[in-house]
């Protein structure tokens, strides 16, 4: 090919281009290449060090030795390479964010040089981190919402505790107080009173249950332990399932809501098999790896269809955001001898007793 066209070549593609002898001087450039160093033509690169051109220094300012310089190493040694991520500066002094690989030139079986390509990445690095920036933006968002909406539960919960419970026990109590003093020879009035001591007996209880599973006063007061303990225990009696527990992890918790999620994730994962799953028997097991807490929970049930691992289901996608927001991944799968697993694994600085 004629040098005429191989230049035609090299100034028709989009990407920047360059070459170098063994020393590491430019022997050529194209017109991009030329354009994105900030220069005016070809000629002002022609037998120049590239590396001591645009390649001096690492992103934070720093000195770049020829020696450690992987492009260089590269033409030294006939090998090609690709980076993802590096920097080139311009002849104003700047810096831009780059993607470049260097490949060998031989002539006769002798290396004799590299050519350099090299694309401008600062735009997707830019859109890269906006959408970092926007991840963690929404994990603190739905952070703060899961806080508030604990907040309301809590708050909820005592409010339906002190108020409307003491409320129920006064009147009880004074209904109580008025049927001993109903006149003996009214037989009806006595006990219709002692039917509506009873319906308010089970009003209470109502009460009591709806307080404990909007907030179980025990997570706050006795920690996560001992919830998992009495919501496993709940959840037997009520679907009569059978169920092994193993929890190797302290009672004391220093993060209130790192442990209420964790409690959620269960709470939830536990609904989700007495509504679908059809099991009668679950295993339930939590301890720490490496800084690291793993919750399992298995079941005997029919299992779970990979649409709906997939699907929009609010519960799972809360179960993922929860998890999410402290660092953790939130997964569930079929199980080949049938039904299904939920695994939690989320850091957490606590030791095994």
């Amino acid at each position: 090919m004629s040098e005429e066209k191989s230049q035609l070549l090299l100034n028709s593609t989009g990407e920047a281009i360059y070459g170098v002898d063994l020393d590491g001087e430019c022997i050529f450039a194209n017109k991009t290449c030329v354009k994105m160093l900030g220069y005016r033509d070809e000629q002002d690169l022609l037998g120049r060090n590239m590396h001591n051109l645009i390649h001096h220094s690492r992103a934070d300012g720093t000195r770049y030795p020829l020696e450690e310089c992987i492009i260089h190493q590269a033409i030294t040694t006939g090998k090609g390479i690709h980076l993802d991520d590096d920097v080139f500066w311009i002849a104003d002094g700047s810096s831009f964010s780059v993607e470049c690989s260097s490949y060998p030139i031989n002539r006769e079986g002798l290396n004799i040089g590299s050519v350099v390509s090299f694309s401008d990445i600062t735009e997707r690095k830019n859109r890269d981190r906006e959408l970092i920036e926007s991840r963690e933006h929404m994990r603190n968002l739905a952070k703060r919402l899961q806080e508030i909406r604990e907040e309301e539960r809590t708050l909820i919960a005592r409010e339906i505790h002190d108020e409307l419970g003491q409320t129920l026990t006064g009147l009880k109590m004074d209904l109580f107080w008025l049927s001993g003093r109903l006149p003996k020879n009214w037989k009806h009035l006595p006990r219709r009173a002692q039917e509506m001591i009873s319906l308010i007996d089970s009003t209470i209880n109502f009460v009591r249950k709806l307080s404990t599973e909007l907030r179980p006063s025990m997570l706050d007061d006795l920690g996560l332990k001992a919830a998992i303990e009495w919501q496993v225990q709940e959840f037997a009696q009520r679907t009569r399932c059978k169920y092994r527990l193993d929890l190797k992890i302290r009672d004391f918790s220093p993060d209130s809501d790192r442990d209420t999620a964790i409690f959620r994730i269960l709470q939830e994962s536990l609904t989700n098999i007495a509504r679908h799953a059809k099991a009668d028997y679950v295993e339930i097991s939590m301890n720490e790896i490496d800084s690291q807490l793993l919750l399992t929970i298995k079941d005997n049930g029919i299992g779970i269809d990979k649409e709906k691992i997939n699907s929009s289901s609010l519960g799972l996608i809360s179960m993922r955001e929860r998890a999410g927001t402290f660092g953790g991944e939130f997964s569930i799968r079929a199980l080949a001898e049938g039904g299904s697993q939920v695994t939690l694994n989320i850091p957490y600085s606590r030791g095994i007793t």
